[in-house]
């Protein structure tokens, strides 16, 4: 398993157009205003928008609808509490993104406790701004409370896959977390 770099993220996701974000907006705030679910409810914290979007385009490569509210909203932060929840409840997973020494506003320690509470499948995607030669992640302050996301090749089938892990001896397949319910998976 290894974690998410920010080297490899822009060697992998980073190139794109400004048409592909735009279109990329528009069409996740059009699905946000909808009744369809998403499987992921982004969650970031001061994260350029360059990298909200290479995120954004590895979960959907990859297969899972992505929901970033305040990257969609033309006023960045500016949906009421019950708009939140709202869309909260259309996702699958909160998945928390951001370098590890980053702080969390107030608010957003309010979706992660509201969406934790409801849903209980709450995950942190570290994005390093070195490459270690780890593949362990040690969260600080609220990230530490939550497995991890990594990625890894999928044994016998020769394709890269996304990992939930407690540790590196600990992990299930990300499809499997989304779908399993929390109270029965054995890590």
């Amino acid at each position: 398993m290894d974690l998410f770099t920010l080297k490899g993220m822009k060697q992998k996701y980073g190139s794109f157009t400004d048409a592909e974000v735009r279109s990329c907006k528009e069409e996740m705030e059009a699905r946000g205003k909808t009744g369809n679910l998403f499987d992921i409810y982004l969650l970031h914290s001061m994260l350029p928008d360059s990298m909200i979007y290479m995120t954004i385009r590895m979960f959907r490569e990859k297969g899972y609808s992505v929901y970033a509210d305040t990257w969609t909203s033309p006023e960045k932060g500016k949906h009421s509490r019950s708009e939140i929840e709202v869309i909260m409840r259309k996702c699958h997973s909160l998945v928390i993104t951001g370098y590890k020494e980053q702080r969390y506003t107030w608010e957003q320690h309010w979706q992660i406790g509201y969406f934790s509470s409801f849903r209980n499948r709450v995950a942190v995607l570290p994005i390093l701004k070195k490459d270690v030669n780890s593949n362990v992640y040690k969260g600080e302050g609220i990230c530490s409370w939550f497995p991890y996301i990594g990625t890894g090749i999928v044994f016998m089938e020769n394709r890269e896959a996304l990992w939930v892990m407690q540790d590196p001896k600990r992990c299930v397949d990300f499809t499997y977390w989304l779908e399993k319910d929390p109270g029965y998976i054995e890590w």
